[in-house]
This record gives C-alpha cells, structure tokens and sequence, in this order.
C-alpha cells in the first residue's frame, strides 16, 4: 500500500489529523497500514498471488474479523510540505536505484524539481524525485521504497507520470504489477493507465504523451505550483485512507517506539 499512496494525494467529522486522541499533543499524529485495514475483497486479491496465500487468508480474515491489526512496523502523518533533500543525504542505495530513470527524464527535457524524503517514521523509508515536462501539463516521480521487518529486507524504486484537469480530476500512468492494484483505495476522480510491471520508463513517459495530447483541460505547472499542487493531492488522498479506515491512528506506545527506530540503511 505505500507504493500506491505515493502515486495519489473526506476528513470524518471531528477528526483532527494533527491531534489524535491516541497521540499527546507534543507528536505529529501517526497512521499505519495493514493487510487486515483493506477491504475483505482485496485481501483475498492480494494473498491469492502468494504461494501460500489460500492458508494465510482465513488468518488475516479473522484478524480482521477480530479487529485484531498487527503491530506497527512504521508510520505515516498527513504531508505539510515537500522539504528538499541532498544527494548526499539520500542512501547510496537509493541514488544508484534512482539513477536510471533520472537519465531518462534528462534524456526527456524535463526539470528536475526536487527531492524529498516522507515524514515516515520506523522501519520505512521513501525518497521521492519529481521531474516536471517542460509544457507543464505533467510530471513523473521516481520513488525509492525501502521496508525493514526483523531480518527481512525489501527495495524497489517506482516510477509514474501525472497530470491534473481544471475540474480537479487526477491522471495517473503507471507500471503495475496485478497484485499491486487495489482499486478500494482509489478516490473518486483518479483515471489510472495501468503498463506491464517491467514497462520501462522511457515507455510509461510515451504512453502518458500520448494519453494526454488531445485533452486540452489539463493544468500547467511551474516547479513552485506543481509543489503545492502534489502536496494538496497527497493530503487528499491521505485524509480519503483515514476515512476509509485502512490507515488506523498509532498508539502512542508504538509512535514513540516507531520514532525511535532507524531503518539501517539510513544508520
């Protein structure tokens, strides 16, 4: 479910994101997901493509049953603002991951606009580059993805171009592979292309071009409007998961342990 999230971005009433009833005022407030947060449906989407995934569905569908989330492994707060962060801050993992499709929208013409790092806390870390076409009708980000659990460790960088119509909705062109789709956490008013998972950037630039050469209702972006704009998306989506209840409040117990733990690659 990161992945998705960082493609896109209704508050419930008399919910306040930056003050939750399970998190002191001192702390940002911390969501979390889980596979037993996701509708019924797409639980059983997501396990059918593992080996073992008919054993495990009666598992998690008691869990969630139960209510009976897991442990946090890591947390996510509502997005402010997209603070840029050196090449030399970023994991060398990370910048060797991310070089290739950097090339690629060099190769494209397009401005690179900045590096960020979300305010993820545990064993979760996500560097995100965006890089806008110089028309300003799209931008593509590649995302650097890495997870932490116990001795398990997982990397992949993602990549996916973007644009946005005057009404409000959104266009999304992506490599996707089948069990990565979860349509339930999809808000109204996102239109996905979804490319073969090996699709390469080059492809999913030209396709994007492509989709969008006869709309004439699209937006234009400078670097500085395109910054406002991800960060209205990105707290648009986030609010929609919270109220759809796959993103659950963390305790505060497990925010000051999440906030104290360092994936080790960033060490």
């Amino acid at each position: 479910m990161g992945r998705f999230a960082l493609f896109i971005g209704g508050l419930p009433m008399g919910l306040d994101l930056h003050k939750s009833s399970n998190v002191s005022n001192e702390l940002p407030a911390f969501y979390t997901d889980d596979i037993t947060l996701l509708p019924y449906m797409a639980i059983w989407r997501v396990l059918r493509r593992q080996p073992i995934g008919f054993a495990l569905f009666p598992y998690f569908l008691a869990r969630k049953i139960l209510k009976l989330r897991h442990s946090a492994n890591h947390g996510n707060c509502r997005v402010t603002e997209l603070p840029p962060v050196r090449e030399d801050e970023i994991p060398p993992e990370a910048v060797v991951s991310m070089r290739p499709f950097h090339e690629v929208c060099k190769s494209q013409d397009m401005v690179h606009v900045r590096c960020t790092r979300s305010p993820s806390i545990g064993n979760k870390t996500v560097i995100t580059s965006f890089w806008l076409d110089q028309t300003g009708a799209f931008y593509c980000n590649a995302t650097w993805i890495y997870m932490q659990l116990g001795a398990l460790r997982k990397a992949k960088t993602t990549f996916a171009c973007h644009s946005y119509s005057v009404s409000g909705g959104e266009l999304h062109t992506a490599p996707m592979a089948f069990e990565e789709w979860i349509p339930e956490i999809v808000p109204p008013g996102n239109d996905f292309i979804r490319l073969a998972a090996d699709s390469t950037p080059s492809h999913v630039i030209e396709t994007h071009r492509e989709r969008i050469a006869i709309r004439t209702d699209l937006r234009k972006f400078n670097p500085d409007s395109l910054l406002e704009q991800i960060v209205r998306s990105s707290q648009e989506h986030f609010d929609y998961l919270v109220a759809k209840g796959v993103y659950a409040p963390l305790t505060h117990a497990e925010t000051l342990r999440l906030k104290s733990q360092r994936p080790s690659v960033i060490d």
